[in-house]
């Protein structure tokens, strides 16, 4: 029984996990977006 107990453990672990480190990535994914669009808006802006 204690085996079927750690499988079930691990697997609800590595949902967790992967759930937190998916929304972690998209939120840095998303600021460095921001920054960038940002960079080349006032690039743009410089230019004219």
């Amino acid at each position: 029984m204690e085996n079927v107990q750690l499988m079930v453990f691990a697997c609800i672990l590595r949902i967790c996990t992967t759930f937190l480190f998916q929304s972690v990535t998209l939120e840095v994914v998303d600021l460095v977006y921001e920054h960038a669009f940002l960079k080349r808006i006032r690039s743009f802006d410089h230019q004219r």
